[in-house]
């Protein structure tokens, strides 16, 4: 087996998407948290998995943080902001979503690796991932990048309000 080997490759992969990025992008992302009353993350498949990543910590930073589609998920209005996490930015689904919480006023950002794709032009302000050729299958790439860029981007939102690095047990589950 040649694990060791492929995970150089896709590490070096994260590294030259990470030399790409724009870090304004970051800095208007958090003004839009900053801003919105409640924070709506949606995507799906594997995505979803690392925006729900993405909610917990914001959860655990004090943000009203809620993933579209939960049983206690209430509606979403005009002083609310949506994060859309989609590869592609083509997914129907999310595209629909995405245009219903726009009509309804709210602010919508959208992480993808194709800003010109429909969710990047119905949305506020896009964050767009180089998109590279990739030693791995499927979106795989798009979707660790995902979660290495968000995972971060709290630890800059922690260092930004002076809050220390165990600030994020003070909202964690204790009921596991």
């Amino acid at each position: 087996m040649e694990v060791i080997k492929s995970l150089l490759l896709s590490l070096n992969e994260h590294l030259e998407a990470a030399q790409k990025l724009d870090e304004k992008s970051f800095e208007i992302l958090y003004d839009s948290l900053e801003k919105g009353k409640r924070i709506f993350i949606l995507a799906a498949g594997r995505s979803l998995l690392q925006m729900e990543g993405f909610a917990m910590r914001l959860m655990h930073l004090d943000y009203k943080a809620l993933v579209v589609g939960g049983i206690t998920t209430p509606a979403i209005g005009k002083e609310d902001l949506l994060i859309v996490a989609s590869g592609s930015g083509e997914t129907a689904g999310i595209l629909s979503k995405l245009k219903k919480a726009k009509s309804i006023g709210a602010n919508v950002v959208v992480i993808t690796q194709n800003g010109n794709s429909s969710m990047g032009k119905e949305a506020d302000y896009c964050i767009v991932f180089p998109k590279l050729d990739s030693v791995q299958p499927g979106g795989t790439q798009f979707e660790q990048f995902l979660g290495i860029c968000l995972d971060n981007f709290i630890l800059a939102v922690m260092k930004k309000k002076g809050l220390p690095y165990n600030y994020v047990y003070k909202n964690h589950a204790n009921l596991e």
